[in-house]
């Protein structure tokens, strides 16, 4: 079977077909393809970048490493600070940019687990959330007692062997999750991905979907940060894993899209089921509100992506031009059209009015293979299309100038796939200048004019 790391290592970014307007296709923004060395600035790591996260602001950004988050100031790329953890993390930040919501994941006894707590930042700082240095000396200790006990009848190559110090570490850490979860610190669950903001527009609520994957929790933030664990309200009705948690511009609305089949509007005061949106005959997958909050869109497994009316829960366009699954969406900032990515490496823009395809862009080879070349993310900043490609390289568009800026990522000299396969392209000033989180143990940012 083909692995992920086997396909990337052959594979060649080209394009099927491009963009286009009046039949021509775009001119190249910087003379062609930019190779990295080219970029403006480079934050070198000293692990493998697993994701980043940006404020709102875009003051803030968070770079994900396997044991811990750190936060940079971006004009400067200085660090403001570090959170440590004992798995590997992934944040969002509320709207004022002061607090993180950060999920771990591992697996434990052949699951998948995963544990969502919230920090309040604090520049200047380096924070030890799990007191993971105490683990550390805990089970240092505890291993030599051990080892001492064992060497009675155990050879010093066998006690080497077995690992003692990261089996007592392992047991430690899963005793303070355990204790963390009690006091309401940290809770079993995840945080809703495929493009979610996890936060409602006020920063007074998180959404975290409960290990049931069907319930979607609403956690008051500030309770839970002063007294632990305090859950508002929970939002149920779906029979299936839930894809997409989010709330309406105008904030009157929250919504949710699920394996069910079905999109859900809900009060977002209590939680109440206002209308089920239906209509999709695969799983419901990534969603997204229209600027005006009149209109949503998300994304099926049967090859369509559907746009309802939220007032009245009338279906308005079936879209379609796809091969697979359609995972990640956005309006422009007016509402006139919407951006998708899908399966197989095609990404389309819609007229909202008429429901007409107006522009198509697709990965040479991308149709016959599948999950390999899913577009993980786009976003429509200003006049830009931002267009996230599986080996970790981004397309930028400017849909008026009808120009275009390939950032394109090398293969990676360790044979192993890329690491940022899922994920939003970030930008500020309208996807003026761009960051990538790139396989090489950095992130990059490149100012596009």
């Amino acid at each position: 079977m083909l692995s992920s790391a086997d396909f990337f290592n052959a594979y060649e970014f080209k394009l099927e077909h491009d963009f286009e307007k009046d039949g021509e296709q775009p001119s190249w923004a910087a003379g062609g393809p930019q190779s990295w060395g080219s970029e403006k600035a480079k934050l070198s790591l000293d692990a493998d970048v697993n994701s980043i996260a940006m404020t709102q602001d875009g003051s803030k950004l968070a770079v994900c490493l396997p044991k811990e988050f750190r936060v940079y100031d971006t004009t400067s790329l200085s660090l403001l600070q570090t959170v440590q953890c004992p798995h590997p993390p992934n944040v969002s930040f509320s709207p004022d940019g002061e607090i993180v919501a950060m999920q771990m994941s591992f697996v434990e006894d052949r699951r998948y687990k995963q544990f969502v707590t919230l920090i309040r930042l604090k520049d200047g700082t380096s924070e030890d959330a799990f007191s993971l240095l105490t683990i550390k000396e805990a089970a240092q200790s505890g291993a030599a007692a051990a080892s001492a006990v064992l060497s009675q009848r155990w050879s010093d190559s066998d006690i080497e062997s077995a690992h003692i110090v990261d089996h007592f570490t392992n047991a430690l850490l899963n005793a303070s999750l355990i204790q963390q979860e009690k006091h309401g610190k940290c809770w079993d669950g995840h945080i809703p991905g495929f493009g979610c903001y996890p936060f409602s527009n006020d920063g007074k609520l998180l959404f975290s979907i409960k290990p049931d994957r069907k319930t979607v929790a609403v956690v008051d933030v500030q309770e839970t940060l002063h007294r632990g664990y305090t859950e508002s309200f929970s939002l149920v009705g779906h029979e299936d894993a839930v894809m997409f948690v989010g709330q309406s511009p105008d904030g009157k609305l929250l919504a949710t899209s699920a394996w069910d089949k079905f999109v859900c509007l809900w009060n977002p005061l209590d939680g109440k089921n206002i209308r089920v949106l239906a209509g999709a005959t695969g799983q419901s997958w990534a969603a997204c509100f229209s600027p005006d909050s009149q209109l949503i869109a998300a994304g099926s497994g049967d090859t369509h992506v559907r746009i309802w009316k939220t007032a009245t829960g009338e279906l308005l366009h079936k879209l379609g031009g796809f091969t697979g699954w359609i995972r990640t969406m956005q309006f422009h900032p007016e509402g006139t059209h919407l951006v998708t990515g899908a399966e197989g490496g095609t990404v389309r823009v819609f007229e909202v009015v008429s429901g007409e395809s107006v522009q198509f862009w697709q990965l040479a080879g991308g149709r016959g293979i599948g999950a390999f070349l899913e577009i993980p993310g786009v976003r429509w900043l200003g006049d830009r299309i931002l267009i996230r490609i599986p080996d970790g390289s981004t397309v930028v568009y400017d849909v008026q100038r009808h120009r275009k800026w390939e950032l394109v990522a090398p293969k990676p000299a360790n044979g192993r796939g890329p690491y940022n396969h899922y994920g939003q392209p970030l930008a500020r000033f309208g996807g003026k200048v761009v960051y990538s989180a790139d396989h090489d143990q950095a992130v990059r940012v490149w100012e596009l004019d």
